[in-house]
């Protein structure tokens, strides 16, 4: 496998790369894009029939978006930031859901938002880093990158990391949008439309590749410390051989968990990139995590609870699977998965449970957002919603 650091200022040759696609591929978005839109199963009962949730606001404020995306709002203190393709970008008060600012930057963006010392970075179709001014929405700068970006960046200490479809990784000063330093990785010829998000600890880079390994790259050069094979590619067609890791690792103490599509589930020591444990469980969302538990939704749709200590399965909820739900989020001591139909649903963190469920206006694909008591939700027609959730029944 190719890989290699690349000094700034060489001339990028740009590498197609479709969605769930390759050199001689029909094009195909997203694992479920190109299909009718299934018809969703029947509501199954739920244990409690008292409503625990409060719509604390709700605005209409951005343009529908695409069925599957990385544009995903970002929570910070009680700044709600969200942006849409057609390149609006907003901040809002999370408690009140009162526009601070909004901006037409005319961008196409794909990714993102993400703070990174008061500035927010976006990416877009056209392979572009955009950092935004946090309290006022006035572009700063923009940084051309290798190839479109389906990540949300990373960052931390003045460092911006973006996550390229071309498995370029580069590092931008977030200052003034100059590169630091770009490491090639190669990547299959059909790949997901989804891109794992560059995670910052300490002073290490945690980056999911399309090839089912994690990297560990050296935050300040970009050299690979360690590198640690999840899932290593099967079967006979290329789709069968996907294996990317399209979920951002969550990263607990000196832990990282990661999680492939068609392969594995793993815990990986952050130090030494050694496996601590692995087993076999597919999914392209990002996971959550309550005490010893992670809850993940897997490419069928069944949300599990997996021991992180050991990676057991301490529970298995499938009656939910045909309302095609999103990854989980946890508040207030339930787990929480919305579904196509607008419906946001509670389980139980101990036995999977379905507690209690709530409805909004809109189809929902992106997983909803934990903030204290409240999910952020994000649906389908553009609309942003706060909801103010009771504690566990």
């Amino acid at each position: 496998m190719k890989k290699s650091i690349r000094t700034i200022g060489l001339s990028a040759l740009l590498t197609l790369t479709l969605g769930l696609t390759g050199c001689g591929q029909s094009p195909v978005r997203n694992p479920f894009a190109g299909r009718a839109e299934p018809k969703l199963g029947e509501l199954p009962p739920a244990a409690h029939s008292k409503n625990i949730t409060k719509v604390a606001w709700s605005t209409g404020t951005l343009s529908k978006q695409e069925r599957f995306t990385k544009l995903i709002p970002y929570v910070s203190g009680e700044n709600v930031f969200a942006a849409d393709h057609s390149g609006k970008v907003v901040a809002l008060n999370n408690k009140t859901g009162k526009k601070l600012w909004s901006s037409n930057t005319g961008k196409k963006f794909s990714a993102g938002p993400t703070l990174v010392d008061n500035m927010l970075m976006l990416t877009t179709s056209d392979a572009k880093v955009v950092a935004l001014d946090a309290t006022s929405g006035h572009l700063l700068w923009e940084t051309k990158v290798t190839s479109e970006v389906l990540a949300s960046p990373g960052g931390k200490n003045g460092i911006v990391l973006v996550h390229a479809n071309d498995g370029s990784v580069s590092a931008i000063n977030a200052k003034n949008g100059e590169k630091i330093w770009v490491v090639d990785q190669s990547t299959p010829s059909l790949t997901l439309h989804f891109s794992s998000s560059p995670v910052v600890v300490g002073e290490r880079v945690l980056v999911g590749y399309s090839t089912g390994k994690l990297l560990a790259l050296n935050l300040h050069s970009g050299v690979i410390e360690w590198e640690r094979a999840i899932s290593l590619p099967q079967g006979r067609s290329e789709i069968q051989r996907m294996v990317d890791i399209s979920a951002d690792p969550l990263v607990v103490d000196d832990t990282a968990y990661v999680i492939t599509y068609q392969g594995k589930m793993a815990a990986v020591n952050i130090q030494s990139g050694n496996l601590m444990w692995e087993r076999e469980i597919s999914s392209y969302q990002n996971m959550a995590m309550h005490g010893d538990l992670l809850f993940v939704t897997d490419n069928a749709h069944n949300l599990w609870a997996i021991n992180r200590q050991t990676g057991a399965t301490h529970w298995k909820q499938s009656a939910l699977a045909e309302r095609y739900i999103t990854g989980p989020a946890v508040v207030s001591g339930m787990v929480a998965v919305a579904d196509r139909g607008g419906y946001i649903h509670f389980l139980s963190t101990h036995k999977g449970h379905i507690m209690n469920r709530t409805h909004l206006s809109g189809k929902i694909y992106q997983r909803p957002i934990s903030v204290g008591n409240e999910l952020i939700v994000n649906a389908y027609n553009g609309k942003l919603a706060a909801l103010t959730v009771a504690g566990n029944i």
